[in-house]
């Protein structure tokens, strides 16, 4: 009879040392559920793991393992609200953990870089990351200097590209009738660090008899030269690789021969 009740309470003993179950609530307060007389729970504790009294109870929340040997917590989350937390690492359901940045986060002392996943000047590699813009059809309307701009599409994805330069750049004149060997101004310099870029010329030439040579200056110095014969003769080009004058110089028109009726004109734009 002793050595039962020896074993007995060592059975009792080891039961005591294993680890009890308990739920975690927000406040001690109302149990979760109502409960019926000879029903077995778990105890409560609240979020700082005091354990709730015998007269309280309290909302659902996670179970928790308590050591009896060390006093220590332990969280082992299932639920959310009630809810079973998804752990699969696949698709989304309701029990999916999210994570919501506040709105008066703070910026990163250090910024993460964003970029691609191959240099400049290295093999390709990897899969092509795409760009996209605005499909139109018709004009955009204009921003204003230094603000952010879509790129421009059809409708049918072609990227939509200005030749040159932006409209505001673009340059053009036309000479008076010029009778002699005289240098005239096509297109004034465009000041300071800027210069002209000339991509087409039309020159013609209306005297009966006398035919001359043209030249098409930057400045002084000859970038462009043909031929303008009487009768309605001259000259045009077009430069797929404009000609590129000098900084703040104007783009001339002078006739070799004198004694024609030569019409100088050019079209183009500024830049640096």
């Amino acid at each position: 009879m002793r050595r039962l009740l020896l074993v007995f309470g060592l059975i009792l003993a080891a039961s005591a040392a294993q680890a009890q179950q308990y739920r975690v609530i927000t406040t001690c307060g109302t149990p979760p559920s109502t409960l019926t007389v000879g029903q077995l729970i778990s105890g409560f504790v609240d979020t700082n793991g005091t354990i709730c009294s015998s007269t309280s109870g309290g909302g659902a929340a996670t179970s928790v393992t308590t050591n009896s040997t060390t006093s220590s917590v332990t969280t082992n989350w299932s639920t959310v609200n009630n809810t079973t937390i998804d752990t699969n690492s696949g698709g989304k359901s309701g029990g999916t953990i999210r994570v919501v940045l506040a709105t008066d986060q703070p910026a990163l002392t250090t910024p993460m870089p964003v970029g691609g996943d191959t240099a400049a000047a290295a093999t390709d590699s990897g899969s092509p990351v795409k760009t996209g813009g605005v499909a139109k059809s018709s004009e955009q309307t204009a921003v204003t200097t230094g603000q952010r701009v879509n790129a421009f599409y059809s409708l049918t994805g072609r990227q939509i590209i200005q030749p040159y330069s932006n409209p505001e750049s673009f340059v053009n004149g036309t000479t008076a009738a010029i009778t002699d060997t005289t240098s005239t101004a096509i297109i004034a310099s465009a000041g300071g660090s800027l210069r002209n870029y000339v991509t087409s010329v039309i020159v013609t030439n209306s005297h009966a008899t006398v035919g001359t040579f043209v030249k098409i200056l930057d400045g002084s110095t000859i970038i462009w030269e043909g031929y303008a014969a009487a009768v309605g003769g001259g000259f045009t080009s077009s430069f797929p690789i404009p000609l590129r004058g000098t900084a703040a110089t104007a783009v001339n028109c002078q006739p070799v021969t004198t004694g024609a009726n030569v019409i100088c004109s050019a079209a183009g734009y500024t830049g640096t």
